[in-house]
């Protein structure tokens, strides 16, 4: 019994171990240029908000980060993808088939979870509000919430892997805004106002 008892403490501390540190070499440098890129984007538009890069269930697969801001906190998980994985992201017999973000993509779930396949890469967005309301129809709303935050964050890192929303991309010679999820981006709020004068020669 004691002998048991000493196996599961190593393996629980392997288990640890293993999800406290990414293994090096195991994650595609594209992979750290992709979100290196989104990074760059986050912070040139999303004021207010904080983001954290955390070690994902299985490290070696891809990078996840954290974002926050009142109440409103998002997953973000970025992978290579596979030959074998590819056809998820436009299978039409689950989720429901999202228009105008990336290659191809599609929500699912309670809380209306994206995910989406931008070139090489497969991105998922899981989002949570919780909302200060004393109403019975106040889950309704956080989880209403929860799916539009998705939505518009997935249209957000799209253009981000784009690098269509940093100071250094040619602005008024292919301008964005165009499809519905990310003129709602501008209405929201969630392209600084340093980007917009770019797009609009200063007037905004």
């Amino acid at each position: 019994m004691k002998l048991l008892l000493i196996v599961c403490a190593l393996l629980a501390l392997a288990i640890a171990a293993r999800s406290q540190a990414v293994p090096a070499g195991t994650v595609p440098r594209e992979t750290y240029e992709a979100l290196n890129r989104i990074d760059e984007a986050f912070d040139q538009n999303l004021k207010g908000w904080t983001r954290e890069r955390y070690t994902p269930f299985q490290p070696s697969s891809g990078l996840a980060e954290k974002w926050q801001r009142n109440g409103r906190y998002v997953r973000l998980f970025i992978s290579k993808v596979s030959t074998a994985t590819a056809e998820f992201y436009s299978d039409k017999y689950s989720g429901e088939r999202l228009d105008g973000i990336g290659d191809a993509a599609k929500m699912m779930g309670y809380n209306g979870d994206v995910s989406f396949r931008h070139g090489d890469f497969g991105v998922s967005i899981s989002s949570a509000v919780h909302l200060d309301l004393w109403s019975k129809e106040a889950n309704g709303i956080d989880q209403a919430e929860a799916k539009a935050t998705s939505r518009l964050i997935a249209c957000f890192v799209n253009l981000a892997l784009d690098g269509k929303l940093t100071k250094d991309w040619p602005h008024r010679q292919k301008p964005i805004l165009e499809r519905p999820c990310e003129r709602e981006l501008l209405f929201r709020g969630l392209i600084g106002e340093e980007i917009m004068k770019q797009y609009t020669g200063n007037r905004w």
